[in-house]
């Protein structure tokens, strides 16, 4: 496994040279060690399949699957598809996911720790996928700042963004309500200043408890 360093500040190394079916034990840990320290790892040079894909995500973890079927993989539901694409005439996954500042998962009772993003098809125009080092945002902040930060808490709920699918159409929207309110996690409070901030680009992913 080779590791490339960025010449400037910027988030993020590049691994070469890495076949998760051959890595050690070792080898895996190194690559979580880098995700840690530099919260971005670009893995070259990968082809896999979508099972070979949550393969290598159960070499660093347990996966959590999302809770809405509608975003599940066709052959495994560990992978959340954000797609626009359709098989069949068939949509394959949830279009238009992510379009916003947010840290993945972050409304799960318990964040997840890692995600795995493996992109298929690339958009014909620069959507992009932009990220934040929230902590070295804090480590940035005045010591005023930093002393509301610590004493504030943050309120994650996906709610606003529950996603209306066909079915939905024609249903009255107490209803549609009452069922988001069911059927999404409970979600978290927090304390934590430490978060990934994404905007995904068309891709299918994985996440990770560690």
């Amino acid at each position: 496994m080779k590791v490339q360093y960025p010449h400037n500040k910027r988030m993020g190394v590049f691994v070469y040279d890495f076949n998760n079916k051959t890595a050690s034990d070792r080898d895996i840990q190194d690559l979580k060690e880098l995700i840690y320290e530099h919260k971005i790892v670009v893995i070259k040079e990968q082809d896999l399949s979508p099972h070979q894909h949550c393969d290598f995500g159960y070499r660093l973890g347990e996966l959590e699957k999302y809770y809405q079927p509608m975003y599940h993989h066709p052959e495994r539901e560990e992978i959340f598809v954000s797609s626009n694409v359709s098989q069949n005439g068939q949509q394959i996954g949830v279009p238009k996911t992510g379009k916003f500042w947010h840290a993945d998962y972050a409304f799960m009772p318990k964040p997840f720790a890692f995600s795995m993003v493996y992109p298929q098809i690339l958009p014909s125009q620069d959507r992009g996928t932009y990220f934040i080092n929230m902590s070295q945002v804090y480590q940035c902040l005045p010591d005023d700042l930093k002393s509301i930060a610590n004493e504030s808490s943050c309120y994650h709920s996906v709610r606003r963004y529950f996603k209306i699918r066909p079915q939905d159409v024609y249903r009255p929207i107490s209803e549609i309500l009452d069922e988001i309110e069911r059927v999404t996690p409970l979600s978290s409070c927090t304390k934590s200043n430490y978060y990934h901030l994404q905007c995904s680009s068309l891709s299918q992913t994985t996440s990770c408890q560690t």
